[in-house]
């Protein structure tokens, strides 16, 4: 990893604290270059390391906000078939029962009209707020990464 890659990731999670994806590419990229983050990272770096820990597929590790995805729905579909999206939120939550962290994303379809000819085969008719937020994912849900960065936001949360 290029050294200015990394220090532009410092800056950024020194910018704002309590941004996952930055975190998430950060401690990525501290592993992969084998170094230590600076002594006032360290403690927030610490804790991101534990969360993310096991719990990241090197595929989702790399899935950020912004990024446009292939989504495969498995529990509970809100579309029908395979989908195009936008990721506009992703999450790092805990699994009470195991006590391990998991990845769930937040994706916007990439294809959807604003009036009612809508392409995409919903389930349930979409509501206004999955035009602007997208669509909450379950943790079982298949993501693949199409292209990097095609939307940068900023997306509401």
């Amino acid at each position: 990893m290029a050294d200015a890659l990394l220090r532009a990731l410092e800056r950024a999670a020194r910018a704002d604290p309590d941004d996952l994806d930055v975190w998430t590419r950060y401690v990525r990229a501290l592993g992969q270059a084998r170094r230590d983050p600076p002594e006032d990272l360290s403690e927030q770096h610490k804790r991101m390391r534990a969360a993310l820990g096991g719990a990241l597929s090197p595929e989702l590790a790399t899935i950020g906000e912004g990024d446009e995805v292939w989504v495969d729905e498995v529990d509970t579909a809100w579309i029908v078939g395979r989908w195009r999206g936008i990721v506009t939120a992703r999450y790092v939550e805990q699994d009470d029962a195991r006590s391990r962290p998991y990845v769930r994303f937040r994706v916007r379809p990439t294809n959807m009209a604003d009036d009612d000819t809508n392409p995409l085969p919903w389930r349930v008719r979409p509501l206004p707020q999955h035009r602007v937020f997208g669509v909450q994912l379950s943790r079982h849900d298949r993501l693949e990464l199409i292209a990097r960065d095609v939307d940068p936001g900023p997306f509401p949360k």
